[in-house]
């Protein structure tokens, strides 16, 4: 009898788990383009760390808030959009980019924080109607993997990730990895795929920009001005 009351307590602790967790959508309409705004989301609440979080519409978000713990995040729909700016950082399992055929999601991260314990999916593999787009200005993109779905060997990645600051990190050594997306122009550093540098370190892959010849000619000759006003 006690077994079977454990048991019975086992199920309905897996339950209570499975359904604690929740589908939070971006609401069709919406009052302001603030994350922490419960009355734009279709449960009347913001996201939690148990929840997947959907922007499937066409709206630019802004995090405004420094923390936020998801279990999931997609991107997606018409141009789905999500700001995560200095100061602000987002931890989850996994992130979702553009997953569905003829979606387009985006991400911007300038001077925050992306934690991703799993992977990162970017695009839907052999759909070239989905589109991913991240920009990594300044802050810190960390994945357990990440993944650029491949459209097709003639149509190529449906992903546009470029980096003109800040850093990413890849746990393990994903180098030939990351050297498929920067042959293929996927993976770009000040939007030309040349300036990307990446190396293994301490468990990870870090990838990272130079900045253009041009930027590093200007910058020199600025330079030299402030010498020769010094003089």
């Amino acid at each position: 009898m006690l077994k079977r009351s454990v048991q019975m307590t086992l199920v309905l602790v897996m339950l209570v788990s499975v359904c604690g967790a929740g589908n939070v959508r971006w609401k069709s309409v919406w009052e302001d383009n603030d994350w922490t705004n419960a009355n734009n989301w279709d449960t009347g609440t913001v996201p939690t760390s148990a929840d997947l979080a959907f922007i499937e519409r066409a709206v630019e978000v802004h995090l405004n808030t420094s923390t936020v713990v998801l279990d999931q995040l997609l991107l997606g729909g018409p141009n789905g959009t999500l700001y995560v700016n200095s100061g602000q950082a987002i931890t989850a399992n996994h992130i979702k980019i553009g997953e569905y055929a003829g979606h387009s999601g985006f991400l911007y991260v300038d001077g925050g924080t992306i934690n991703v314990g799993g992977w990162m999916r970017l695009s839907r593999a052999d759909d070239p109607t989905s589109r991913a787009y991240v920009e990594l200005t300044s802050g810190t993109i960390s994945v357990g993997t990440l993944n650029f779905e491949e459209h097709g060997t003639t149509t190529g990645y449906g992903t546009t990730f470029n980096i003109t600051g800040g850093d990413l990190y890849i746990s393990g050594d994903r180098q030939s990895v990351v050297q498929t997306y920067v042959a293929a122009g996927a993976l770009t550093g000040n939007g030309n795929s040349a300036n990307i540098r990446y190396e293994y370190v301490n468990g990870k892959t870090h990838v990272y920009a130079v900045p253009e010849p041009m930027s590093l000619i200007l910058l020199g000759l600025g330079s030299v001005g402030v010498v020769r006003r010094k003089k």
